[in-house]
């Protein structure tokens, strides 16, 4: 049996698939679902829509207060095991806006292929909030001093900026992306 290739898709392109806590619950379990099956040979994580792959959490959301926040910060928890417990590896294609949630998506994936288009960063402190969990998924990509930086100054990254440092693998043109990428 030949192994497959798994697809979970964030589907809210009209939010530039900005992620509610029961997005994140819901993206957490199809990673979880698609990762532990015996004959999936790699999980693709890629957006829909052309804002970007994943403006982060949903600001309306977190803004409603704090019961909101706690339950997207439980949602990023979910997530980051479920990416870290995948028997298969797991790939991330990302392009335009990768923000927040989605910046540690990609941070936490085995394989980060970016179109060209890239706008990467953790603009969280803009809401005076230091985004730790998303620091914490840069560890395993940059040293701790650019992780601090990066999460500090909500700087943002174009595509080969991005490469790099080595938080993407791959940059490939944007006009190009979807069918390169499944190349």
């Amino acid at each position: 049996m030949a192994a497959e290739i798994a697809r979970v898709v964030l589907d809210r392109p009209t939010k530039a698939n900005a992620l509610t806590a029961k997005g994140m619950r819901d993206l957490a379990q199809r990673i979880e679902e698609a990762g532990a099956r015996a004959n999936t040979g790699i999980v693709v994580i890629e957006g829909r829509g052309d804002k970007g792959f994943c403006a982060g959490a949903d600001i309306v959301e977190f803004a409603s207060g704090p019961d909101a926040l706690r339950d997207q910060g439980a949602g990023l928890v979910g997530i980051a095991k479920a990416i870290s417990g995948s028997k298969s590896p797991v790939l991330s294609l990302i392009y335009g806006r990768t923000l927040g949630a989605g910046g540690m998506i990609a941070a936490l994936s085995d394989i980060v292929v970016a179109a060209d288009s890239l706008v990467f960063g953790f603009p969280d402190i803009v809401f005076s909030m230091y985004p730790a969990m998303m620091h914490s998924a840069l560890l395993s990509r940059v040293s701790a001093s650019l992780a601090w930086q990066l999460c500090a100054s909500g700087r943002l990254l174009n595509a080969p900026q991005a490469l790099d440092l080595g938080i993407v693998t791959e940059v490939l043109p944007a006009d190009q992306f979807a069918q390169a990428a499944e190349e």
